[in-house]
């Protein structure tokens, strides 16, 4: 699989200056229910509250941090060149 092709990626444009990638397929559905069972298992999901503008609210997300990245699961996904990718078409 080629993630770089057009074809196989698809981009989302946030604003003039940001954007997200999309690749369906590149983890494969047997890796990615074990990453989500890793994650789900071993991860210390929390829900956080923060200030906004003049009272606490909770955050409407589970969040979960690694402090060293070696720790954190690793999915098995074909090697990606370390090029920075360009948005080359939008979607």
């Amino acid at each position: 699989m080629n993630l770089f092709a057009a074809e196989t990626r698809r981009i989302h444009q946030l604003d003039e200056t940001s954007w997200t990638e999309q690749v369906p397929g590149w983890l494969g559905r047997e890796h990615a229910k074990k990453l989500l069972t890793k994650l789900i298992v071993n991860v210390a999901w929390e829900q956080r509250d923060r200030w906004m503008v003049n009272r606490r609210v909770i955050e409407p997300r589970l969040t979960a941090e690694y402090t060293d990245l070696a720790d954190a699961p690793r999915p098995r996904a074909p090697r990606i060149s370390r090029r920075p990718l360009r948005p080359s078409r939008i979607s």
